[in-house]
């Protein structure tokens, strides 16, 4: 993260550990040299939350997200990271076949746009078909977020039965796609494909959701943290 803010970020959660990024003159964060060799030792990344809207021509945000999907390690890419796929017209260039995209509708939208894919991510009887379409044309693992969220590598096509109301909240996207690279990165030795470790995590996720609603007997105020606290019992229990 940019390291004006790294101190401040680092306090608010202490087990955490970052990365200070240089930035340039509209507060962008670059990726350095050094930064992408402590990146290639990881066994998964997340691109994109957080990363905030390119604010130049240059698209400093998208050349961001276009190294880090160069260096060739699994990749999920969320939020801000789908957006610059598309502001920088990265689709057609970039090899996207170590990389899980996690879109909610409205990004989904964008990105079926720009490859020409003109099934409804939000048309309930149309999202499996959606996804595997935008899937397929990527050469990707897509999950599509929302009520019965879709896990599609374009040829098999995944449906999750569960979820509650109370995970529409700011902050539980980011739960899943760090969910999702974890798991990843715990099963690569394990010739579990990408798509196999998003459906486990999509599963735990939602689990940890309607946990979350039956302890508290509510549907509503749920915070990203609780969800992230109830997901070690939820694994466990699949395990």
């Amino acid at each position: 993260m940019p390291v004006q803010i790294l101190t401040k970020a680092l306090s608010q959660i202490p087990s955490a550990t970052g990365i200070g990024l240089d930035t340039d003159e509209h507060g962008n964060a670059a990726l350095t040299e050094a930064s992408l060799d402590l990146i290639q030792n990881s066994g998964s990344l997340v691109v994109g939350p957080g990363m905030g809207a390119d604010r130049t021509r240059q698209h400093p945000i998208a050349q961001c997200v276009s190294d880090c999907i160069a260096i060739g390690l699994p990749t999920v890419v969320d939020a801000d990271g789908l957006n610059a796929l598309v502001t920088g017209g990265l689709l057609a260039k970039l090899n996207l076949s170590r990389c899980v995209l996690t879109p909610h509708p409205g990004e989904f939208v964008r990105l079926a746009k720009d490859r020409g894919i003109t099934s409804d991510g939000t048309n309930k009887a149309e999202r499996p078909e959606a996804a595997a379409a935008l899937a397929k044309s990527l050469g990707c693992v897509v999950v599509l977020k929302g009520a019965r969220t879709v896990v599609s590598d374009g040829t098999r096509s995944w449906v999750c039965e569960h979820g509650h109301p109370c995970m529409g909240t700011a902050g539980t996207g980011d739960v899943l796609a760090g969910l999702i690279a974890s798991i990843i990165a715990q099963v690569r030795d394990h010739s579990t494909s990408m798509y196999d470790a998003a459906r486990i995590a999509v599963q735990a996720h939602a689990l940890a959701g309607e946990r979350w609603a039956a302890s508290r007997g509510a549907d509503t105020g749920m915070l990203a943290s609780e969800l992230s606290d109830e997901l070690p019992a939820i694994i466990t229990g699949l395990r």
